[in-house]
């Protein structure tokens, strides 16, 4: 839900399953998707912060992941409406 409680959820890594729980939240007006899990006895850590551009013809996707403290990268996904 859009009401920034935790929710429980299944992630599927590697050929197998874990219990993640993400938040939703709004940041301005970016929508920001937090999720922590811990597959074995790591911990994993997303967040996907979604902002859509004022004209409304691109998204943007930013994803922050670290696993075990460490970073894993920071890819930004970007489409365009045509």
């Amino acid at each position: 839900g859009l009401d920034g409680k935790p929710r429980k959820n299944t992630l599927r890594l590697v050929g197998s399953e874990t219990e993640a729980v993400s938040t939703v939240t709004w940041s301005g007006a970016a929508f920001v998707v937090h999720t922590g899990s811990h597959p074995g006895d790591a911990e994993l850590v997303q967040v996907d912060t979604w902002m859509l551009s004022a004209d409304g013809k691109e998204l943007r996707i930013k994803r922050e992941a670290t696993y075990v403290g460490r970073a894993m990268g920071s890819p930004t996904l970007v489409f365009v409406k045509q």
